[in-house]
């Protein structure tokens, strides 16, 4: 899914059907990357999941990955969903639980 607005390009990539590799590639890379994990099973898309897609957010200018847990195995993936998780060159730098608002927003303005 891709918004394009007149100051910014924003880009929240949902991960359905990945290439071997593809989730290790996202939380390896050097840039900071938002992942958002939800289970689609479980009810609708989440708070943080529209926020993200928005680009209404401290980190839209950044690329953010969403990740449905019930549609595919993630490899590590954390075991309780939702939760939001700031990635940098393979470390996880911070966890926002679903809900918190309040630390997922903090966690955004890390990903600037």
């Amino acid at each position: 899914m891709s918004s394009s607005l007149i100051t910014q390009t924003i880009s929240v990539r949902l991960i359905q059907y990945p290439r071997p590799g593809f989730y290790e590639h996202v939380i390896n890379r050097p840039p900071p990357t938002v992942v958002h994990f939800w289970d689609s099973a479980a009810g609708p898309p989440t708070q943080e999941f529209q926020i993200l897609e928005s680009g209404n957010h401290p980190a839209g200018d950044r690329e953010t990955f969403c990740a449905d847990v019930s549609q595919f195995p993630v490899p590590n993936a954390p075991s309780d969903v939702p939760v939001t998780i700031l990635f940098s060159g393979g470390q996880q730098l911070d966890t926002a639980n679903g809900g918190d608002l309040g630390k997922f927003f903090h966690l955004l303005v890390q990903a600037q």
